[in-house]
């Protein structure tokens, strides 16, 4: 039992010490590769033949690699309708929310507490 014991507390789940150093630098060159920005976004894979695109309804790509689609960083709000519509909004002084049936696209409502514009976060 003794000899199974001391098996046991030499064996480290981890490997080595260099096991682990050599896993890290690997993953960290990985995350280097990666990048968020849209320019070095390449597109992903190609579709099956018949599939359409539900933005555009054309064949040949998928949805977020479709060129009417709107940049993610474009316009205030998440809504870009003409309409109004529904929005919650959160005061980033105050912390106050609310919500509203009276939200339009690229529009603030004031909040009643601090009297600042705040833009609604879901629509």
């Amino acid at each position: 039992q003794a000899l199974s014991s001391s098996l046991y507390k030499s064996a480290s789940p981890y490997g080595s010490l260099n096991n682990i150093v050599d896993g890290l630098s690997s993953l960290t060159e990985h995350f280097s590769d990666l990048s968020l920005s849209s320019e070095a976004r390449k597109p992903s894979k190609r579709p099956p033949p018949n599939y359409l695109c539900h933005l555009c309804f054309n064949k040949g790509h998928y949805i977020k690699d479709c060129p009417q689609a709107r940049p993610k960083g474009e316009g205030l709000t998440p809504y870009q309708g003409k309409k109004r519509c529904f929005g919650e909004y959160k005061c980033p002084k105050c912390k106050r929310k609310w919500m509203s049936g009276n939200s339009w696209a690229n529009m603030g409502q004031e909040c009643i507490k601090c009297h600042i514009n705040v833009y609604p976060h879901k629509q």
